[in-house]
């Protein structure tokens, strides 16, 4: 992450990964017979590309500053646009096209909305579209996730987890699970608070800050794309709510005196619900148990608000 002016500005925007060209331009063309691992090659080529100026883009927010800011965004449009260009370029398996056109359109939203962000001329107007570029950059990242899966790009280079590549978890077995269940949701707690704390880094351009990364390579068949839900919403059974990493006042920069914290609930395969709490600055790496008082909703919100945020 970065200060104020940047964190919850570039955060909300680097939350992802994709971006888009606009809407004028051609549909890739599919190839009736076209050579899968060629379009593989080409894919892995563009995307190591992308992920090289994305990571250059999100640095020139380090600095304070609206200027540095809007830079990052540009920059960061920028090497969205390049990978919508250059996927457009390749000859996709005739299979994968509507996955690529469905990737092709949520970069052009997530550019869209980048430009919006990028032309912000006050630092408040930054911020007001911050939670649009978030919404984007977490459709895109989710759709280029597929097109990447399907082409089987990164696989050489993900842990033996099966996990994405993004973190060097692996994956636990503990006595609580079983068939696919928790039968112990203050010990889920725990183990989803020692993962998280480990894997955190305010660096990472997405709003859990790795977090949800490394939860999933540790628990691959409970938490699933649709069983971790925004904190606001009650946990789904074995499952989680809340995975996104605030500022205490979300007013004023992050810092020593407004440190960053992840507030989350999990609700285990009994019904039963226990919360946890990441804390810190500038990783959220301090470790709360949270206990709900009986009736409260199971949510991260409910949860945060246990424990005085």
């Amino acid at each position: 992450m970065m200060n104020r002016t940047t964190p919850a500005l570039v955060l909300s925007l680097v939350l992802a990964v994709v971006g888009a060209c606009g809407g004028g331009d051609p549909e890739p063309k599919p190839a009736a017979s076209a050579d899968r691992d060629r379009a593989a090659a080409a894919f892995a080529k563009a995307y190591a590309t992308f992920r090289a100026d994305f990571a250059a883009g999100t640095a020139l927010g380090d600095g304070d500053g609206l200027q540095n800011a809007t830079r990052a965004v540009r920059a960061v449009r920028a090497a969205y646009f390049d990978l919508d260009v250059a996927t457009r370029a390749i000859d996709m398996p005739a299979d994968l096209t509507d996955d690529v056109n469905a990737m092709l359109g949520a970069i052009s939203d997530l550019i869209a909305a980048l430009d919006e962000q990028g032309a912000a001329t006050t630092s408040e107007e930054f911020q007001a579209a911050g939670p649009e570029s978030s919404s984007a950059l977490e459709q895109a990242d989710e759709a280029i996730r597929v097109v990447a899966e399907a082409l089987g790009v990164g696989t050489d280079e993900d842990p033996p987890t099966g996990n994405d590549g993004t973190t060097k978890q692996r994956e636990l077995s503990p006595s609580y699970v079983s068939g696919g269940s928790v039968s112990d949701a203050k010990a889920w707690v725990v183990d989803l608070l020692e993962v998280g704390a480990d894997h955190v880094n305010h660096e990472i351009p997405s709003e859990d800050m790795g977090v949800v990364v490394a939860w999933r390579a540790a628990f691959p068949e409970l938490i699933g794309e649709s069983n971790v839900v925004g904190y606001e919403r009650q946990a789904p059974e074995n499952g989680v709510s809340g995975f996104a990493v605030f500022p205490e006042d979300e007013k004023i920069p992050a810092g020593p005196t407004n440190p960053y914290f992840l507030a989350f609930a999990v609700r285990d395969g009994s019904g039963a619900c226990s919360g946890g709490v990441l804390s810190g600055y500038p990783d959220p790496t301090d470790r709360r148990q949270v206990d709900l008082k009986p009736g409260s909703r199971c949510s991260g919100a409910a949860v945060a608000s246990a424990a005085g945020y």
